[in-house]
């Protein structure tokens, strides 16, 4: 592991206990200049995590609640008249941010939901004909519960894959349950310990430096494989997309950053696919899971030798 990941992962191990493979796995997606979906239970941490994320890195930090009645305005931003220049004025929204936390992104409706989504693929807002650009760098990490679905607008496929990854945090292990009551026996509030590592312009170095990484012939064939296996598999209705296959390459050279290696190797790749891919894909049967049907994948392709060049 890197120095730069190992301080950033030191930092935010503060407020999240014993669950570094998700750290990590945020990480290398926010390297890579992916949005996230935290899909999980309330209460897991998942609003602490973006938290100390962006004080990690100094970042302007939004959040929005998404509710029923969230309409695309509070997303992208609305202008109004103002009575004392007599001129419309824009009034920015929950996206003029480095890092926008979206609660509940499912609890909204589809035309909200586009919103978000379409300031997340092209980085910036269109008000009233006059576009504005998102600040650099711009980030979403939405959540959604996976359990209940009451009041909720399921996302499409379409959308889902805007997202470079789909993580669950998890409920934490005993020992680390008893840590987290310790840190907050005492009424101290853990993330005022979280310390900046470095500012956004040495983020956009690094998401800079991971697209620089080497990746090799046959590991890129390797993922092609993958992607094209998944078209083919009785299990899977609709297979990984193009934007599937990049985001398995752009995240695969962000793990290999965190490493400290300048290339990727297909052990990077087996380790995102799942996150990557299992929210992308239809299943044909509504008793298989994503998962499953991606480790068969993963044990009927071939692997290519840790080969370099």
């Amino acid at each position: 592991m890197n120095r730069i990941t190992q301080d950033i992962l030191n930092e935010i191990k503060k407020v999240i206990q014993g669950k570094d493979e998700v750290i990590l796995n945020v990480l290398s997606a926010f390297f890579a200049g992916g949005h996230i979906l935290l899909e999980d239970l309330q209460g897991v941490g998942k609003t602490t995590l973006a938290l100390a994320v962006s004080k990690c890195f100094g970042l302007d930090f939004g959040r929005i609640q998404l509710t029923p009645d969230t309409v695309a305005g509070d997303i992208t931003g609305f202008t109004a008249y103002d009575s004392k220049t007599g001129k419309f004025s824009f009034h920015s929204g929950a996206a003029m941010t480095n890092l926008l936390l979206a609660d509940e992104l499912n609890r909204t409706s589809g035309k909200t939901q586009s919103a978000l989504l379409e300031a997340m693929e092209e980085g910036k807002c269109t008000v009233d004909g006059v576009t504005y650009e998102l600040p650099k760098p711009f980030t979403v990490i939405a959540t959604q519960n996976p359990k209940g679905s009451a009041g909720t607008s399921e996302l499409p496929v379409s959308q889902l894959d805007r997202f470079m990854v789909r993580l669950s945090i998890g409920q934490p292990d005993r020992d680390s349950l008893v840590e987290i009551l310790k840190s907050r026996n005492a009424g101290e509030e853990p993330l005022d310990e979280v310390k900046q590592v470095c500012g956004k312009d040495r983020l956009l170095e690094i998401r800079k430096e991971c697209g620089e990484i080497f990746i090799s012939r046959p590991v890129l064939d390797y993922i092609a494989d993958l992607c094209e296996k998944s078209h083919s598999s009785e299990k899977i209705l609709c297979g990984i997309s193009p934007r599937g296959a990049i985001s398995l390459m752009k995240i695969s050279k962000a793990k290999a950053y965190t490493e400290g290696r300048d290339y990727v190797i297909p052990a990077d790749v087996r380790a995102n696919f799942i996150n990557v891919c299992a929210h992308r894909i239809v299943l044909a049967g509504y008793s298989d899971n994503a998962a499953d049907a991606l480790n068969e994948i993963l044990s009927e392709v071939p692997c290519p030798e840790n080969v370099r060049s």
